[in-house]
């Protein structure tokens, strides 16, 4: 008898652990899949937004927010131009050329998508190019203006565009 009931204990734990397994798999999946759908619609949001001023001669780099109003922790984007004065070649943007700087740091992580978030980006001659930017603001940031900078640094364009963020 006591064989029977082992038998017996030990379907019922492989059962649990089978309904265990499937639960894990289906809770991760959605919850993956949900975050991924918030993501997509946070850049969604930017790329609808109104594009930069168009850039100039004398001021070859432009972006559409210069006051950004968020709360420590939050996701914020923006997007900027940058126009290629060269007349004889195209201006390849890599990521290394574009940086952003804050006094002090406030970003605790970039987020890239490939569709609409430059990883290169070639501007033919004198052509402008708009790209998106996004980050996540650090937690816990107190309650203040901080000063950024958006600075591209390339072979044949130097640029750089101002905005603050303030943190409520």
């Amino acid at each position: 008898m006591s064989k029977k009931g082992a038998l017996s204990i030990s379907t019922n734990a492989i059962v649990v652990l089978i309904i265990a397994v499937v639960m894990l798999g289906l809770i991760l999946a959605l919850v993956t899949t949900g975050f991924g759908l918030i993501e997509d619609r946070f850049f969604e949001a930017i790329s609808e937004e109104q594009d930069p001023p168009q850039p100039s001669g004398t001021n070859h780099v432009t972006i559409n927010k210069q006051n950004i109003r968020a709360s420590a922790g939050e996701r914020i984007g923006f997007r900027f131009s940058v126009l290629n004065i060269d007349a004889d070649a195209p201006l390849t943007i890599m990521e290394q050329d574009v940086r952003i700087e804050c006094s002090p740091d406030v970003f605790s992580n970039v987020f890239r998508d490939d569709s609409i978030v430059f990883i290169t980006t070639e501007i033919p001659e004198r052509e402008v190019r708009t790209m998106t930017w996004a980050a996540r603001l650090q937690s816990g940031l107190a309650e203040d203006l901080y000063l950024c900078r958006l600075s591209i640094d390339s072979p044949t364009v130097r640029g750089q565009a101002d905005f603050q963020i303030n943190i409520r």
